[in-house]
């Protein structure tokens, strides 16, 4: 074969593997967009290019996405570690123990007159200021949960 022949005349030259449409666009200015960062430009000025103005847009955008990444791996292992606790577990907990101080209260009359000798009258009054006190606690409860519904429709039901 001659070294000479026209087959390397037959291949293109192309920069070395150049793709269209690759490297920096047209217009873009790294100099531009650190002033825009360094908030030496406005990013709504008319002389940054466009092609520098989506730039900082992206920029900022993988930025948030990042920092949204790591608040939410931190939240993840606080919560992983035991020191936070998930939502839900918090509020099951928390719907558990009411009821049990709830049920306690309520049967705090029967006690009562099991070991004491009072009349019905103190009886139903203790009974009243019970179940006015749990309902104001539930009507506080509703403003984060809606518990007091809930409340008030067992209320109505064990009657």
């Amino acid at each position: 074969m001659n070294p000479n022949s026209d087959l390397f005349d037959e291949i293109p030259n192309t920069h070395g593997g150049r793709r269209e449409g690759a490297g920096r666009k047209p217009g873009y200015s790294p100099k531009e967009q650190a002033k825009v960062e360094n908030g030496e430009l406005d990013l709504d000025d008319p002389n940054i290019s466009e092609a520098t103005r989506t730039a900082v847009k992206k920029a900022r955008a993988v930025a948030s996405k990042e920092e949204a990444l790591a608040q939410h791996a931190w939240l993840k292992l606080r919560v992983d570690s035991g020191e936070y606790m998930p939502r839900t577990a918090y509020r099951e907990a928390t719907a558990t123990l009411l009821a049990e101080l709830a049920q306690g209260l309520r049967s705090l009359p029967d006690e009562i007159e099991r070991k004491h000798p009072l009349p019905p009258e103190v009886l139903t009054l203790i009974e009243h200021t019970i179940d006015d006190r749990l309902n104001a606690i539930a009507e506080g409860l509703s403003m984060y949960t809606g518990v007091a519904e809930t409340v008030e429709q067992n209320d109505d039901q064990s009657v």
